[in-house]
């Protein structure tokens, strides 16, 4: 039984995996949940964290795990220096040793406090990584001391573990055990196997409607999200529910795009692995492996894989997660969420989780420094080195706290939320000072005030704890119908729909999901446009509109609108009231005057 969690929960070390089995009663279902919900208390995590090796904490402080680090330091004598050089050269590789960004977090936030719950665990000395190493470096040593001269073949990280059977689902129901992904050996490691030959179709369950019908099935749940929006604060406002018919064959819809991206062309063009290649046959419902954009050993084509994979769940879960999440008023402390709800139950369907608060200041954005020196320059004030001396200015922390405190006012507004509840919340905007802003340097601590400075691996950003309720609307309600909406419009054409999976399908974080299905959609609507014909039109031309025609023209572009009404004379296009016509001088002038109207 522990092999599954070892094999599910990589990074953790055996001891604590073992420890928090054990603490469940061998129940391998209820580990899981407690090792992704991270049950144990913070203030217990607090209490160990400050206890140990003073050189232990001082490499924690610079964005390392607590076994990493130890490790390290054992390695290298106890010199922290040393140890440093080994930790930053990829000591132990095959572990996520640092938060790279926020979308890297841990899959327990509640790691540090498991002696609380447990008698005393041996001190951990290998991961279940090590283990594994370990093991295959002993059985190659001793295949070599037989005398044996073939090549062992490269053990390939797992991407997808058998899951315990009787985990429960969004509909109260039972998950049936995964079934094993199969791993491909014999190619060369990161080559794609010529000699697979291409998956057959997955047979139907539901017959799909044709692709009007299906379209009418997207538009009434994206009408339906749009009026929830309009009273979201309410608790009457519900997200809106889907009918069982509409969803089988918005999943069915879900399956064939998924099906259609799991061919060659998509696999060698996004740099399928060969470990990856049975990504695609996973079935809705079924739970989605975490994943991150800054991973070491997945590829682009796994990752958009699993972004579909997390959208179709939605389809079937996305309103049970909404309502969790607004249960909850929307808090990104992860300890608010008890069990599989939540950002937990996100997280388990997906692979990645919405974010809960705002960035209202990057202070390691170059582009930031430069504004902000410019702008002291000027008016005679402080000019900073870098950005490491700007993040810790005080006039960094006064521009986070008067860009915090509207937002923090206007979530208390719109959800009419009293004293009490501000601090349960923590959103209270007394609680707010430029000169004492909390520092988070892990993922552990989101959520734990109304603002903080988040530092870790170069990253080194500002947050209020308050949601960009547009963004999540956007990545749990619309994106998956977005997703549908594009794939309808492009599956048809070759071209259109390559551009789908390159564009539209982001292998990032939600937020950044849901952005580009928004662009994409955007850019679909704007197709055939009176505004996008006259720019591709004027592009065509560039030998035309050169640098020294646009010198030569008047302040009310005569040339430019005269030039432009030429080429267009006889060109139809669609206006936005979605009525086709031909391009009128009028049009040519107004699009002239501003590229961005809508005509």
């Amino acid at each position: 039984m522990a092999s599954q969690l070892y094999a599910m929960f990589p990074d953790e070390t055996t001891q604590y995996v073992d420890a928090v089995l054990k603490r469940n009663g061998g129940d391998v279902s209820k580990a899981a949940d407690d090792l992704l919900s991270g049950a144990l208390s913070e203030a217990s995590g607090n209490k160990k964290a400050k206890t140990g090796d003073p050189k232990v904490h001082q490499l924690m402080d610079m964005g390392f795990k607590r076994v990493r680090a130890e490790a390290a330091l054992h390695a290298a004598g106890h010199n922290v220096e040393m140890a440093l050089n080994l930790l930053l050269s990829g000591f132990d590789k095959g572990t996520d040793y640092m938060d790279v960004d926020n979308e890297a977090e841990d899959v327990d936030s509640g790691a540090a406090a498991v002696a609380v719950a447990t008698p005393p665990v041996k001190p951990p000395t290998h991961t279940a990584k090590q283990k594994q190493k370990q093991k295959s470096k002993a059985a190659a040593k001793s295949q070599g001391m037989c005398g044996s001269s073939s090549a062992v073949p490269p053990v390939a990280p797992s991407f997808l573990h058998s899951m315990p059977p009787g985990l429960p689902s969004f509909s109260g129901q039972m998950f049936s055990a995964m079934p094993p992904m199969g791993i491909v050996y014999g190619a060369a490691w990161g080559a794609l196997p010529q000699h697979v030959p291409p998956r057959a179709p997955r047979p139907r369950a539901v017959e799909l409607l044709d692709d009007g019908a299906l379209m009418r099935i997207v538009e009434r749940a994206e009408g339906a999200v749009r009026e929830m929006e309009l009273q979201i604060a309410e608790q009457k406002a519900e997200p809106p529910a889907i009918s069982a018919e509409d969803q089988q064959q918005l999943v069915a819809l879900y399956d064939d795009m998924i099906e259609r991206f799991d061919v060659r062309e998509y696999q060698q063009k996004h740099g399928m692995q060969p470990y990856e290649s049975t990504v695609c046959a996973l079935e809705a419902g079924q739970l989605v492996p975490v994943y991150f954009a800054n991973v070491q050993y997945n590829s682009i084509f796994y990752r958009k894989a699993l972004s579909m994979a997390g959208l179709r769940n939605l389809i079937l879960c996305g309103r049970e997660i909404f309502a969790e999440l607004k249960a909850q008023l929307f808090a990104s402390d992860p300890s608010k969420y008890t069990g599989a709800g939540g950002l937990n139950r996100m997280k388990r369907m997906t692979g990645n989780m919405v974010d809960l608060d705002t960035v209202v200041l990057r202070c390691n954005d170059p582009t930031t420094l430069e504004t902000i020196n410019k702008m002291n320059k000027a008016k005679g004030n402080r000019v900073y080195a870098n950005v490491q001396e700007f993040a810790h200015s005080r006039q960094a922390a006064e521009m986070a706290v008067a860009a915090a405190l509207p937002l923090l006012e206007g979530f208390v507004k719109e959800f009419g939320l009293t004293k009490a509840q501000q601090k349960t919340r923590r959103v209270q905007t007394s609680q707010v000072d430029a000169g004492k802003i909390p520092v988070a340097h892990d993922n552990s601590s989101r959520g734990k005030w109304p603002l903080w400075q988040y530092i870790n691996a170069g990253v080194n950003t500002m947050h209020v704890n308050v949601p960009n309720m547009a963004d999540i609307i956007g990545a749990l309600l619309r994106a998956p119908f977005a997703a549908l909406r594009a794939y309808l419009r492009c599956k048809d054409l070759p071209e259109e729909l390559a551009r789908f999976y390159e564009d539209g399908i982001s292998d990032s974080c939600f937020n950044g999901k849901w952005k580009a299905l928004e662009e994409f959609n955007a850019g679909l609507d704007k197709q055939g446009s009176i505004t996008q014909i006259l720019a591709d039109l004027q592009a065509k031309h560039q030998s035309v509109f050169t640098a020294q025609f646009f010198d030569a023209d008047d302040r009310k572009h005569t040339k430019e609108i005269r030039e432009m009404v030429r080429l267009a004379k006889g060109v139809c296009a669609r206006d936005r009231s979605g009525a086709t016509r031909p391009i009128t001088k009028a049009d040519v002038r107004a699009w002239v005057n501003d590229p961005a109207v809508e005509i």
